[in-house]
């Protein structure tokens, strides 16, 4: 018996193949050119220094997110800010969210949490990132630590 040709898709077919191609990668796309926006400016303004936050040198303006840019899922930070209804409280500002030693406060420039939005934070340089272990402030001021001297201070 002679083996049968291959089955030919239909035009119909190929042209919608190919729509959906285009629609998955025109998708791709926007979300690409688009992430930057996704650090939700109107939060930064919440938290104290919420747009200058660094980590390991690099800007971190998703401030609650795993990805820099704001993108993708969040982080520790960013779950204790949705728990705190998106408000700079005592409690949000003494809380360690990374568990790295330095309370959001001590992280974000407000360390005896007096911060208010419009105010104008206590410290503006050495903002680190209350949402990873691998972030945190150079000072070393023992009393801007949750609990006692730490190796990285020295002491």
């Amino acid at each position: 018996a002679a083996a049968e040709p291959p089955m030919k898709l239909s035009p119909a077919r190929d042209f919608v193949r190919g729509i959906a191609a285009l629609a998955l990668t025109a998708a791709v796309l926007v979300a690409h050119l688009s992430a930057p926006v996704l650090a939700h400016p109107a939060n930064q303004t919440q938290v104290p220094n919420g747009d200058k936050a660094f980590r390991n040198g690099v800007a971190w303006p998703g401030l609650g997110h795993l990805v820099a840019n704001g993108s993708g899922p969040i982080n520790s930070f960013g779950i204790a800010f949705q728990n705190h209804n998106g408000t700079w409280t005592s409690a949000f500002c003494n809380e360690d969210t990374d568990g790295d030693g330095y309370s959001n406060g001590a992280e974000l420039g407000d360390p005896d949490c007096v911060w208010t939005p419009g105010d104008v934070p206590e410290r503006s340089d050495d903002i680190t990132h209350p949402g990873f272990t691998d972030s945190y402030p150079t000072f070393t001021t023992l009393s801007w630590r949750l609990v006692g001297p730490s190796p990285r201070e020295g002491v």
